[in-house]
């Protein structure tokens, strides 16, 4: 097999590993995290994954959902209801109680997009499918090459 065969038959290889590369940069450039608890349904249910984004922590506003840590090493995914300056009281959409007040230094981001388990889970068995199928054409074209020759 010469150089030029094996040119022509990978040349659709460096196109697919870019969209690749662009379909996978969501998964590990954001802070993606998988929810669980029924505490604000109906607005995230039990195991819809969310998006944080880091924020700037004085302009959280009344209503913004936010993720803050308590207890140590517990998190939670609340909505803002009261902002007192430096303390701010959340409350989960589906509880009858608001939490115990936090420090806006406990917070580690506000929630910006929310995305129901399964349309995560098919996008994520899409891409594992595709890598999958794309690497077994590509392992067939270059036997299939190095039998010509």
């Amino acid at each position: 097999m010469t150089n030029t065969d094996t040119y022509n038959s990978l040349k659709w290889f460096l196109p697919y590993l870019i969209i690749m590369t662009i379909l996978f940069i969501p998964v590990f450039t954001m802070n993606i995290r998988q929810c669980d608890g029924q505490s604000m349904n109906p607005t995230i249910q039990d195991g819809d994954y969310i998006v944080i984004k880091e924020s700037d922590r004085s302009k959280l506003l009344l209503g913004h959902i936010i993720v803050f840590e308590h207890e140590g090493t517990k998190t939670t995914c609340h909505r803002v209801v009261e902002d007192s300056g430096f303390i701010l009281i959340t409350k989960g959409d589906n509880n009858n109680v608001n939490d115990k007040p936090i420090t806006r230094n406990q917070v580690i981001g506000e929630v910006t997009n929310i995305i129901p388990s399964l349309v995560f889970n098919l996008y994520i068995a899409a891409l594992i499918i595709s890598c999958i199928a794309n690497t077994v054409i590509a392992a067939k074209i270059i036997v299939y090459n190095l039998k010509k020759t």
